[in-house]
This record gives C-alpha cells, structure tokens and sequence, in this order.
C-alpha cells in the first residue's frame, strides 16, 4: 500500500474517531453526562444488533463481521437481552424483506 493510500485512511479513522468523540461528548442523561462504560455498552449492543440485522440473525455470520467468537456474541446477546431478527435484509434498497 503506497504513503498516501496510508495516510488517507489514518485520516479517514481520525475523522471517524472524532465524530465518535464528539457525539459522546453531547450524550447526556438527565443533564448529565453519560459515562464512558454506559456509552461504550450502548455502542456495542447497537453493532451487535446491526451485525445481526445484516447477517439475517445467523449468529455466526455476525461473528464474522464483528471479528468475534459465537460464545461471546452468545453472551452478549444475553447480557444486553438482544432480540435476534431474522427477516431477511435486502442490501440493495436497504429494507427487510
């Protein structure tokens, strides 16, 4: 990979990280601000749910896109008490089918 195919995606992940940041840093709970650990469980349950909305709730293909190991998604799941969906997703007009 050349230096400036490099430095567009360090550039790319810095921006991302900083929409992230701010976006946390405008969370707030009963006009307080939300704490780190509450935010980050948040993030995950949400990626864990989209990862199985792709995967049309097959559980071992949201592994795969969330680079994990079925017993962990399987604990996860229990502990944000996520409901598994699975309708099938249609990528091109992006609805459920």
């Amino acid at each position: 990979m050349d230096t400036k195919k490099i430095n567009l995606k360090k550039s790319v992940e810095t921006d991302n990280l900083n929409k992230i940041f701010i976006y946390y840093l405008k969370k707030n709970v009963n006009g307080r601000k939300l704490p780190l650990k509450d935010f980050l469980a948040e993030t995950e349950k949400t990626l864990i749910g989209k990862a199985l909305d792709l995967s049309r709730g097959r559980q071992k293909d949201a592994c795969e896109l969330l680079n994990i190991k079925v017993s962990t998604l399987n604990e996860k799941i229990k502990r944000y008490k996520i409901n598994i969906n699975k309708e099938k997703y249609n990528p091109d007009s992006k609805t459920f089918d």
